[in-house]
């Protein structure tokens, strides 16, 4: 492209206009020296002495929210000859001039007085006086170069000026790259979105990219003209991948690689500059002007020396990074280790470190599921991260062991990385991306696994979390293998060992509880006393055996007819006791006289009918605390006793065997 037999002889005779920079400063200087050489229109344009080019832009582009692009041309015959002689050129008669190209005059240019722009032994640039009524004149040309001077130092400045704006600029990004090392991850993905801000303060780019490159994929960390957080595969963008191990600024095909990272809509010149560090690459900085642009040698030297130090920071940032990840899971083993030791529940174990999970595993949410006992499924006992809607999900379906993605886990015992269709192979993770499955093994049993689910992305489960992972796990295991084993203890220290019902200390510390509790509630506690009859006959007519049995047989009896909340206990000897909570002294009554029937009817083998006597108390009608609830109780039960046996008494209740 030449000028003015380029743009000019194609009819646009304002496409001539100074960068931005120069603003109505430049507007003022065209109109003021076209009005001294009484042209139709006067027209500047900067030149570059580096590339032998001439810099223009549309007017069109000034308006508000559009950027300003810069063109750069080739100057045409006539302008080289002043750019040579640094002398004024002019021509009355263009169409018929060999400088100018025929078809000028068809453009409606009549005539042309090309003047240079001097600073000192520099030309600045050159100035066009346009289409003078009868033509220029030689003292034009010395009224237009009179001009032309005071243009000089206006462009001077200017330049000046820009050159102390871009290292601001520059200083400005370096700063926020600076600011992101002291602060969390995220904002290293808004430090680049700041300098992309200060990029477009200068060179105007359509859309610009800031894309880093994690584990072999490219993800769009920050972006200015649409949206951020585009992955996709390294592969999947060549051009990038090219671009990545390149050592300057270069020009890509912005048509293949825009709609690849989510850009659609945008046709232009599109510059790559790597981010490179001692030999590493962590992305791009990509840029996209319109079709006509193309970037300067000043400005990729700008975007290259931003990406050079955009870089060094991103390296720093990757060591503290790491050292930050170190210390989350240092305090997350940590924390782990805590709650093996002090959770005596495996279930409450698993809830607690569901949260130190997700923290460290790089997911959107975490389940922890437990082996089922006699079945080849996993059962869920604890989330983080899931909402109310993925929790119905989550609690409602178990993993499968038999067959599918998991039936390896139960054999091999080894981390497992699922991703697209396996992990929709599973019910409650159909929406994941990705998936971690990590096993919860102890001493070669699976007892559950730690899943971790990535949702929309592709989550960074790379080995050296999974291996970080089963050491966690390992933790959990033994936190769960001991929480069983506490369990196990606890249930034998708080359980008759003949009868399996509870004892006597538990029941006391139960009774307390329940107490305390009604106190708050305002709700009634009743409690069943209840004695074995004629026991020692028993046991002098048939042996202790039988007498076992006969013990045996009521706590069944006890059993069966006693809700989930109530608690059955062996107090000691034939006596037995029933907790009932939130349970007034008629529904006491009803479950004593449901006992006593089940017994009446249902003789043990080898001894005949075993009978029981029963009283029954409630609080807080009957007593106050729970020492005068079980004196009342007995008290009754006594009286029961006394009334013949195989009665159940209650002060006040209607009951047809009952006493008072």
């Amino acid at each position: 492209m030449t000028e003015p037999g380029g743009p000019i002889e194609r009819g646009d005779p304002s496409w001539l206009l100074l960068r931005e920079d120069v603003g109505e400063t430049y507007e003022a200087v065209a109109r003021s020296a076209a009005a001294a050489v009484g042209a139709e229109v006067c027209r500047l344009a900067l030149y570059d002495g580096e590339t032998d080019e001439l810099i223009a832009q549309r007017p069109r582009y000034t308006a508000a929210g559009h950027s300003v692009p810069t063109y750069r041309v080739r100057p045409s015959p006539a302008s080289s000859r002043v750019l040579r002689s640094g002398e004024p050129y002019l021509s009355n008669d263009p169409a018929s001039d060999p400088l100018y190209e025929p078809s000028v005059r068809e453009h409606g240019v009549h005539s042309v007085l090309t003047v240079p722009v001097r600073y000192g032994p520099r030309i600045l640039g050159l100035l066009y006086a346009l289409n003078k009524p009868g033509g220029f004149l030689p003292r034009d040309a010395r009224t237009l170069q009179a001009l032309a001077g005071a243009a000089a130092v206006t462009l001077e400045n200017v330049r000046l000026y820009a050159e102390e704006r871009q290292r601001r600029i520059f200083n400005e990004g370096l700063r926020e790259l600076s600011r992101a090392l002291v602060s969390t991850p995220a904002s290293e993905d808004a430090a680049l979105g700041t300098v992309l801000d200060q990029i477009w303060r200068v060179l105007r780019y359509e859309v610009g990219l800031a894309v880093v490159l994690e584990s072999g994929r490219l993800r769009v960390a920050a972006c200015r003209g649409a949206d951020a957080g585009m992955e996709l595969p390294l592969r999947a963008a060549p051009e990038v991948a090219a671009a990545l191990e390149q050592p300057e600024p270069h020009v890509i095909d912005a048509a293949a690689l825009l709609p690849a990272l989510g850009v659609a809509g945008v046709a232009g010149t599109a510059l790559a500059a790597p981010l490179r560090a001692q030999g590493h690459s962590f992305g791009a900085f990509i840029l996209v002007f319109e079709p006509d642009i193309v970037p300067s040698a000043p400005d990729r030297q700008l975007v290259a020396a931003l990406a050079d130090h955009a870089a060094l920071f991103l390296e720093a940032a990757v060591f503290l990074r790491r050292e930050r990840v170190a210390r989350v899971r240092a305090a997350a083993a940590s924390g782990i280790a805590r709650h093996a030791a002090t959770h005596h529940d495996p279930e409450a174990l698993l809830q607690a470190v569901a949260p130190e999970l997700l923290t460290v595993g790089n997911a959107d949410r975490v389940v922890l599921y437990e082996t089922h006992s006699r079945s080849p499924v996993l059962v869920p006992k604890a989330e983080a991260g899931a909402t109310a809607e993925e929790q119905a999900s989550l609690w409602s379906l178990r993993l499968d062991l038999a067959a599918g993605p998991l039936a390896s886990l139960a054999h091999d015992r080894q981390p497992m990385r699922l991703e697209g269709r396996e992990c929709r192979e599973l019910s409650p993770f159909r929406d994941a991306t990705s998936l971690l499955v990590v096993p919860i093994c102890s001493r070669d049993a699976l007892l559950g696994a730690i899943v971790l689910a990535a949702v929309g992305h592709e989550g960074n489960f790379d080995s050296a979390l999974a291996e970080y992972l089963v050491d966690l796990a390992n933790q959990v295991a033994l936190g769960v293998e001991n929480a069983r084993l506490f369990a196990r203890l606890s249930q034998m220290a708080s359980t008759d060992e003949l009868t399996q019902l509870a004892n006597r200390r538990r029941f006391a510390e139960t009774l307390r509880s329940e107490i305390d509790r009604a106190r708050r509630s305002d709700a009634p506690v009743s409690l069943v006393l209840l004695d074995i009859d004629h026991l020692k006959v028993i046991n002098d007519s048939h042996g202790h055996p039988a007498g076992d049995a006969a013990i045996r047989h009521v706590a069944v009896a006890i059993r069966s007819e006693r809700r989930e909340a109530d608690l059955a206990a062996r107090l000691g000897g034939e006596e037995f006791a029933l907790l009932l909570p939130a349970t007034p002294l008629v529904g006491a009554v009803t479950t004593a006289e449901r006992i006593r029937g089940f017994l009446s009817n249902n003789a043990v083998p080898g001894v005949s009918v075993v009978t029981v006597s029963a009283g029954v108390a409630t609080f807080p009608d009957d007593a106050e605390d729970e020492e005068n609830l079980v004196r009342v109780a007995d008290e009754r039960l006594y009286a029961a006793k006394s009334a013949g046996r195989n009665l159940v008494c209650a002060a006040g209740a209607q009951k047809p065997l009952s006493w008072s």
